[in-house]
């Protein structure tokens, strides 16, 4: 994949690497695939139904099956992505306050540390 960034009459031309090619597979697949879904960050679950709640482990190995095999996407790269989508908070219910917010986020990144130390 070639990136090309502009600046004013300037073109630089970047190459990402395999694995950086890979990692952008991921965000783009996780964000598709995240898009809509109902997360209950006090049970730190992420609902793929009404009655499907699963971690980010499960979520990744998930989103790994429906991946492409020429991919190659790890379950720690996806899950990498999870943790990110988590933490943009894009799930977010309209209209809560900005109390509510600094709640969510708190615990939104309690969830993503618990995780990274194997919890």
């Amino acid at each position: 994949m070639t990136v090309f960034w502009k600046r004013g009459n300037t073109e630089a031309m970047f190459e990402l690497s395999e694995e950086e090619q890979l990692e952008e597979r991921a965000i783009e697949l996780t964000e598709k695939l995240l898009k809509g879904k109902r997360v209950d960050v006090a049970r730190r679950e992420i609902f793929w139904s009404m009655d499907m709640g699963l971690s980010i482990c499960q979520c990744a190995k998930k989103i790994e099956e429906t991946g492409k095999p020429e991919q190659a996407m790890s379950t720690e790269m996806i899950e990498q992505a999870i943790m990110g989508w988590l933490d943009m908070g894009e799930y977010y219910l309209d209209g809560l306050t900005e109390d509510q917010e600094g709640e969510l986020d708190d615990a939104v990144w309690e969830w993503i540390e618990s995780h990274n130390e194997g919890s």
